[in-house]
């Protein structure tokens, strides 16, 4: 409790400075989804359809976000940290080996990235530690559960820097550690990959996680199809993507527009074959707006009619086999130095089980 005032006024403080964080956090993403590529492909999704690249605005406010680790989707975020967590003495290892000093968290996990710090601080480790998002609210949360190992512990300093921002506008001058957990590169577009392995620089590293689907044939696609909609279909993941669309688009929530589309959960299933020479593609969740009747919609000053049968997909949620998530990253340049994966405790009528997967890579 804060000295000086009661818990009542407090818990209104509280309630205040997250109304606050999360209003700020909406205006930084608008203008995060207004500029540059990023500005032009949301014009596109709008003219013709297709992904929304303006999804970071889904995850603004922390509350809604949190609602979603509710149910089943708890035990598949408990294998996810728990892969995390069995990563970080190879990650202090390497940052040891390699004298690495600095930090960027993209997107903290304020739980995982205190631990990591602790673990340094114990190890004499000086770093610069720095956390990037475009919430006000996860930047504040982060640093509020990591404050503890901030400062000079044993003789090696631990500093902090904060940037409201994109993660495509960080640039880096020396190798880096750069974590992207929380199954980011799950739900951001693969050009993620591209960007960590620039921050980092050649002989830095980067840790990623993802939530994974085992090697399956085709004709047990009915099962994950139906075990992956168990979590992402369920009320709180629509009220969060409601939450964000209504920030994203609001004119489509007016009255004459509101019945005019329809909000759908969409599992996607592996297709392709090696055997035929087709590249597999992974499985995946997609969050579709289908527009139902014409409508029109003003964004970023612009005036946009949307068609009918026409979707906008503003999240993809990725979910590789282990031996993907690996060949995906080294496309881009990143070669895995330690990886560890983790059961998801969770099935459907006894069924198989999904997983996690957590890697360190070097950057080449």
């Amino acid at each position: 409790m804060t000295k000086g005032i009661s818990a009542t006024e407090e818990g209104r403080f509280n309630k205040l400075a997250d109304g606050i964080a999360t209003l700020l956090g909406g205006l930084a993403a608008d203008a995060y989804s207004q500029e540059g590529d990023v500005g032009r492909g949301v014009s596109d999704s709008l003219q013709f359809g297709g992904r929304f690249p303006a999804f970071l605005q889904m995850y603004v406010d922390k509350h809604v976000y949190c609602g979603i680790k509710e149910g089943p989707y708890a035990a598949f975020s408990e294998a996810v940290h728990e892969a995390d967590r069995q990563l970080l003495p190879a990650i202090v290892k390497q940052i040891k080996e390699r004298g690495i000093r600095t930090v960027y968290s993209l997107g903290p996990t304020p739980e995982l990235d205190a631990e990591l710090l602790k673990m340094l601080a114990e190890q004499n480790i000086p770093v610069r530690y720095v956390a990037v998002d475009i919430s006000p609210s996860t930047l504040f949360k982060a640093k509020d559960k990591i404050s503890d190992h901030i400062g000079t512990h044993r003789g090696s300093e631990v500093t902090l820097d904060e940037i409201l921002g994109s993660f495509e506008s960080i640039s880096s001058s020396e190798k880096s550690l750069v974590i992207m957990t929380g199954v980011t590169v799950s739900n951001y577009p693969d050009s993620l990959w591209e960007v960590a392995a620039r921050i980092a620089r050649p002989g830095g590293l980067v840790i990623a996680d993802s939530g994974t689907t085992p090697e399956h044939s085709r004709k047990e696609s009915a099962y994950w199809k139906k075990y992956w909609m168990s979590m992402y279909n369920a009320p709180a993941h629509r009220k969060m993507l409601m939450n964000g669309l209504e920030q994203l688009l609001p004119d489509i929530f007016t009255p004459e527009n509101r019945h005019k589309w329809q909000l759908r959960v969409r599992y996607v299933p592996r297709t392709g074959s090696e055997q035929w020479r087709e590249r597999p593609t992974t499985p995946r969740i997609q969050d579709e707006v289908r527009v139902n009747n014409e409508m029109d919609v003003r964004w970023a000053g612009r005036e946009y009619r949307l068609m009918p049968s026409q979707t906008i997909v503003p999240v993809v949620s990725c979910k590789p086999d282990s031996l993907s998530f690996l060949t995906k990253a080294s496309e881009y340049g990143l070669n895995p130095v330690a990886a560890k994966e983790y059961s998801v405790n969770y099935s459907i009528e006894g069924g198989p089980k999904a997983g996690a997967i957590s890697a360190l890579f070097v950057v080449k």
